[in-house]
């Protein structure tokens, strides 16, 4: 069940990556897989424990996604989370993203900051300008800068990260 998780949290964080959403029918496809995996391997009273324990993962999180902390997609990832890993384990990866989020979107901050002195530098006397001979990195940053999502981070990349972590028994 675990290759399976990892499985989906890998292509969560693809199509995140390439459209910032995660499909509803990826999400059901997920819950469906991990619903009958359950079943398969604990029986039909511990599947309908991982259903309650979804439910109880949505609710929970819906919260935040009124506050836009959290998109649609995260809080139904943790319901598919809380379906493999039962809810203790889900609030526990939670936390963790949240930290793991928190240092990226730090980081993303920074190097937008970053960006924006040497892009000012270029303007003045410094020898770095952006033209076509720009390393790509660089012209990357320009463009992550002046996207409308940049003050958005992929959050299914910590997701994805917070169980890695908890998989490899650091918590």
């Amino acid at each position: 069940m675990t290759v399976l998780l990892m499985g989906i949290l890998v292509g969560a964080v693809i199509l995140d990556l390439r459209t910032y959403r995660i499909p509803n029918f990826f999400i059901l496809a997920s819950l469906l897989s991990g619903l009958l995996g359950t079943a398969v391997l604990g029986g039909p009273k511990v599947a309908f424990s991982a259903i309650v324990n979804s439910l109880i993962i949505c609710i929970s999180l819906f919260l935040l996604y009124l506050m836009k902390a959290l998109g649609a997609g995260d809080v139904k990832l943790f319901a598919v989370i809380a379906v493999f890993e039962g809810r203790k384990a889900t609030y526990e990866i939670l936390i963790v993203s949240m930290v793991v989020g928190a240092i990226l979107g730090l980081m993303k901050v920074v190097v937008i900051q970053i960006y924006r002195l040497v892009e000012k530098g270029g303007k003045r006397n410094s020898q770095i300008q952006f033209n076509k001979n720009t390393p790509t990195k660089l012209r990357h940053l320009k463009e992550l800068s002046q996207r409308k999502t940049r003050n958005r981070i992929h959050f299914s990349i910590p997701i994805l990260t917070a169980v890695l972590i908890s998989k490899g028994g650091i918590f």
